[in-house]
């Protein structure tokens, strides 16, 4: 369950602590526009990529096989131009952070393009195919264009099951946006493991932070972003996400940074009285999704709120 909540302490306190991007004295503002930059990108990548998804399925007739390849080819191939788009400007973000550390550009990688692992709750109408991945695995991938069926298989359901059929209509356009969102969200984690991965030895990379972008979140940051953003990661562990997460990661070269992990009493203490509490009752697990791999959940019967940053 999300509630919104406008509480200036959390976001105060969260400034302080540079969970958003920036130090905590406030004073990198080379970072702050680095990072904005990459955030205005990747918001009008996205906003290119739902508009074509919605005409695509606004218009589908979800009854003719061959119309529906047509379309399902198509949106595949609208989000694998907005995953690589994103993949480029991930990769300038970080190349960016390496520099500002003394280091140098990541060397080049291939990408593959199809994001979703084959998992054992994929449909079972889900085509795959075997990609090798930059450090030689391999990996069974769910072809994009099988995924975009289930925007289909939405629509049919609810008109099966007496839905009117333009709220049926709107269902499928929103399960279509909901899965390019996803896929360009795994396509940016994918470039940010890889790279990290890659460069770790060259660069001496220990690990990463997580960073929040109120920017790109119109109801604001979540709880258990924010809360996962007050740790540090090693270059093993993948970023954990969860629907439309925005966050990015920010490599770490030396180990008092590593350590440096955010004192929740402190944070609290920051917040003030109202905004701690709300904050110290989120609780989050990380569960592995077959499909989508590492997810932040909320704990059973946890509300998780969101924080808005003022203007």
């Amino acid at each position: 369950m999300t509630s919104p909540n406008r509480t200036s302490g959390v976001i105060a306190a969260a400034k302080r602590f540079g969970l958003g991007g920036m130090n905590r004295t406030g004073e990198n503002d080379f970072r702050r526009l680095t990072v904005g930059a990459w955030g205005d990108q990747r918001q009008s990548i996205l906003s290119r990529a739902l508009e074509s998804i919605r005409v695509l399925f606004t218009e589908a007739n979800y009854y003719d096989a061959t119309t529906m390849r047509v379309i399902l080819e198509e949106a595949a191939n609208v989000s694998y131009e907005a995953q690589a788009d994103v993949q480029d400007i991930t990769v300038g973000l970080l190349n960016e952070q390496l520099r500002a550390h003394g280091g140098n550009d990541a060397r080049t990688l291939q990408f593959p393009r199809d994001v979703r692992t084959l998992g054992e709750d994929s449909p079972d109408y889900s085509r795959s195919n075997v990609v090798e991945l930059f450090d030689g695995t391999r990996s069974e991938r769910i072809n994009t264009a099988t995924v975009f069926e289930r925007a289909a298989v939405t629509y049919r359901a609810e008109v099966r099951d007496g839905t009117p059929e333009s709220h049926a209509r709107h269902l499928a356009v929103v399960r279509a946006e909901g899965l390019v969102e996803d896929n360009v969200m795994l396509a940016q984690r994918e470039t940010e493991n890889a790279v990290l991965t890659n460069e770790a030895g060259r660069q001496k990379i220990l690990g990463y932070r997580r960073v929040i972008h109120a920017e790109l979140s119109k109801g604001g940051v979540c709880g258990l972003c924010l809360a996962a953003s007050t740790r540090r990661y090693t270059i093993a562990e993948l970023k954990a996400i969860h629907n439309r997460c925005k966050c990015t990661v920010e490599p770490l070269f030396d180990t008092r940074d590593l350590t440096d992990e955010v004192d929740f009493e402190e944070l609290y203490d920051a917040a003030g009285d109202t905004a701690a509490k709300a904050l110290s009752r989120i609780r989050y697990r990380i569960n592995d999704h077959g499909e989508l791999g590492r997810v932040l959940t909320a704990e059973p019967g946890t509300t998780v709120e969101t924080y808005e940053f003022a203007a």
